[in-house]
């Protein structure tokens, strides 16, 4: 009887820690002043694959508090950004309007991809970003400049 209380009582300890470490893992961090001075170039996303030619890979900058610039893979864009703790938010974005055949479709889900994005999380060297259902849409990977 001793023995299976015992049981109990620490399988119900296990999970309950579990749980808990759970929850800190969730917490996702997004510091403004570590995404400065990055060139954060994009690594994988969901829906859509990369160029094979590395120059035309998109990626962001974010250049200063609330400002952000980037490559969609064909044309240049800059705009604002909101960023509180794990949210962000784009405004839509200004674009140059060149037309390229080669990435005109990478280009367009990049751009539509930003639009999903509500949260964000770095870890180390890389920048996640994740629609409202918590799922991620982009990753990036920094590069310094």
């Amino acid at each position: 009887m001793f023995i299976s209380r015992a049981f109990a009582v620490f399988f119900l300890v296990f999970t309950l820690s579990a749980c808990q470490q759970e929850q800190r893992d969730g917490n996702l961090s997004l510091p403004v002043e570590t995404l400065k001075n990055v060139r954060w170039q994009l690594e994988s996303a969901e829906g859509f694959s990369l160029p094979n030619k590395t120059e035309l890979i998109p990626f962001i900058e974010f250049i200063e508090t609330g400002k952000v610039s980037g490559f969609s893979g064909c044309n240049r864009f800059q705009g604002s950004v909101n960023i509180d703790d794990s949210t962000i938010q784009f405004a839509p974005l200004a674009m140059s309007k060149r037309f390229c055949m080669e990435t005109a479709e990478v280009e367009s889900l990049f751009v539509q991809a930003l639009e999903q994005v509500a949260k964000g999380h770095i870890t180390e060297n890389t920048l996640m970003f994740y629609d409202q259902n918590d799922k991620v849409v982009l990753t990036f990977v920094g590069q310094s400049r």
